[in-house]
């Protein structure tokens, strides 16, 4: 380029040389980061889990008073799903008799799964929510590698709690 002066300048633009050391920078650096990232990652993942069954079983107490009848959610922590399922018509047994339970329609009818991550137990297995709003005494725990959630129905008849604690 000819400046008006009559000089010529250099062009400025910058090189693929130093677009790439730029390049290997911020990949040295994000290599050095990702691993501090994982706690963080295995925590959002155990939340949102927790968040989802607690709201599946918040849902199963609702319908189960709306509808009088029980609903209750199933957990099979070898495979790692869990599941929703109603009572059979109420007018059809009598309290001797064993009731009999189908799996719901719609979207929460589903089998839900959790991530291969997460380690699930529990101390009841199916937690019952009855018409009058009380749920079965239960105690889920969810934990992936170092960190739990434990979602309990033990404290107050007819609440979900959540708290979350550290594996040493």
């Amino acid at each position: 380029m000819t400046l008006p002066t009559g000089k010529i300048k250099a062009d400025s633009a910058t090189t693929l040389v130093e677009m790439i050391m730029v390049a290997s920078i911020l990949g040295f650096i994000f290599f050095l980061v990702i691993p501090s990232l994982n706690p963080i990652y295995a925590r959002l993942q155990l939340k949102g889990v927790s968040d989802y069954l607690v709201s599946t079983m918040q849902h199963a107490r609702l319908q189960a008073i709306y509808d009088n009848r029980e609903y209750r959610i199933v957990l099979d922590p070898v495979a790692g799903k869990y599941w929703l399922e109603k009572e059979e018509s109420r007018k059809s047994f009598s309290s001797d008799e064993a009731k009999n339970f189908t799996k719901i329609e719609g979207r929460h009818g589903k089998k839900y799964s959790l991530p291969k991550d997460v380690v699930v137990s529990i101390s009841q297995n199916p937690v019952i929510f009855y018409a009058n709003g009380l749920i079965d005494h239960a105690r889920i725990s969810l934990c992936c590698r170092n960190r739990c959630m434990d979602i309990s129905t033990a404290k107050r008849n007819g609440y979900i709690e959540v708290g979350e604690y550290s594996e040493k």
